[in-house]
């Protein structure tokens, strides 16, 4: 697929994916285009960076141990998450978003952004295998830009 293609499709689906490329690729454009021509375009766009921020943030930010949402899910609830660093959530972040995704995407698209591969980080040990299985299949390459 060329980048348009897989776009466009994206745009048509309410399903979450990864956006994986360079720092300054356009990820965040692209995520934010997607999210105002998409199904949940009525909703607000939510732009949370998971760099830097501890454990604990994370957790009542996105989603607690007990599964109950943060502050950040709830404001994007009807609208679109987009997480930048997404592979850099501790592990038990991203296990916890990938068992209660279900129920997340009920009422909210969700979209990852990295700039290292889930399948390089899966051997590495710093992915979580249901957090691969969940997001590392569908996945937008975008190329680094070019002057």
């Amino acid at each position: 697929h060329d980048l348009r293609e897989s776009v466009s499709r994206q745009i048509a689906s309410s399903h979450p994916f990864l956006l994986l490329g360079a720092a300054s690729s356009g990820k965040r454009e692209i995520a934010k285009f997607i999210h105002q021509n998409g199904p949940y375009a009525e909703g607000e766009c939510v732009i949370y960076d998971c760099l830097n921020q501890s454990e604990q943030e994370l957790h009542s930010y996105l989603i607690d141990a007990s599964g109950q949402f943060g502050a950040q899910v709830t404001r994007a609830e009807k609208g679109t998450l987009i997480l930048l660093n997404a592979d850099r959530l501790p592990l038990s972040v991203q296990k916890l978003l990938a068992i209660h995704l279900d129920r997340f995407a009920k009422t909210t698209r969700l979209i990852l952004l990295a700039e290292a591969s889930l399948e390089d980080g899966l051997e590495q040990g710093t992915i979580d295998d249901a957090f691969y299985f969940r997001f590392g299949s569908d996945v937008i390459e975008v190329p680094e830009k070019s002057c």
